[in-house]
């Protein structure tokens, strides 16, 4: 299949395009961006710059949007600004370019996240429930109300991703570097939920919703069995095949309001506490590689 893939030089999106591309599919990078006047050769693009593009993209079958601002940076107004209006406008932008100028869309796979159900919750969320308050959840609920321009001719998918572990990027790396030196930081209270999801399932997941293995609708990204984040240290700190240089296990707890002052309303990063269901999923068929956080973290550090 042809597919055009938004956020391609992500952490999700280097994996994804390779991943698709061994399976023998043409993956065409795709992104927007206003000032960009030039075609490079990996056919990344300008929506802009539409004239030497079109037949490359016309029979495009699948896009996959996975494209948004980077929410870790400071949130400055502006950058506030850009992690909501590339949500939006870019997506609602990249999504009527290709209504006008392809032949073949049947399936547009949008991405979300987990932080559009309320935070902090224990309660179990699934695709069905509330949504929550705030920035975050303003942000994500918007990003999936800006697929209300699909025609409805075209099969909609969205996943609501959770917290990612991964090698490349986010909280794991964080916390080897850490465990190095014998400690790994609790971040507000070692209570709170994690749900977390091994790359190589999420991957899978989009994967699955191209092929056709799995029903393109929404579904939270997430693995069976969130863990307290005091399960987590302890889990990392148990992988014993990781050499550590000092044989400690220190994990003092930073609290909500310290973390606050130091990051502001970005703080609500670090102590996310949120218990979400991929009950959908596992009902859909889906099989998980790395159900349990022992077997994702033994994977990452074997690979």
């Amino acid at each position: 299949m042809k597919i055009a893939l938004t956020g391609s030089t992500g952490t999700i999106g280097r994996k994804l395009r390779i991943h698709l591309e061994h399976l023998g599919h043409e993956v065409i990078p795709v992104s927007y961006r206003t000032n960009n006047q030039t075609i490079k050769k990996d056919l990344t693009i300008s929506i802009k710059n539409e004239s030497d593009i079109i037949n490359k993209l016309q029979d495009v079958e699948i896009i996959i949007h996975l494209a948004g601002a980077n929410i870790s940076k400071p949130w400055t107004k502006k950058h506030k600004n850009e992690i909501l209006t590339s949500r939006t406008k870019g997506t609602r932008a990249i999504l009527n370019w290709f209504f006008q100028h392809t032949k073949k869309l049947k399936k547009v796979i949008s991405t979300s996240a987990i932080g559009i159900y309320p935070d902090p919750s224990s309660e179990l969320m699934t695709e069905s429930s509330e949504f929550g308050e705030g920035f975050l959840s303003e942000v994500c609920k918007e990003w999936e109300a800006s697929t209300e321009v699909i025609p409805t001719k075209i099969e909609v998918g969205i996943v609501r991703v959770g917290l990612v572990l991964s090698k490349e990027a986010g909280i794991y790396p964080i916390s080897v570097l850490t465990k190095n030196i014998g400690i790994i930081p609790i971040t507000g209270s070692k209570e709170n939920y994690w749900s977390w999801i091994h790359i190589d399932d999420l991957i899978e997941i989009y994967t699955s919703m191209v092929e056709g293995s799995l029903t393109t609708r929404v579904y939270n990204g997430v693995a069976p069995n969130p863990v307290k984040q005091e399960l987590y240290v302890k889990s990392v700190f148990d992988n014993n095949k990781q050499k550590r240089l000092i044989p400690l296990r220190f994990s003092p707890i930073i609290p909500a309001f310290l973390l606050k002052l130091i990051l502001g309303e970005r703080s609500k990063l670090t102590h996310t506490s949120q218990n979400v269901s991929s009950q959908k999923l596992l009902d859909s068929g889906f099989e998980f590689q790395f159900p349990t956080i022992t077997k994702a973290l033994n994977n990452l550090i074997n690979e």
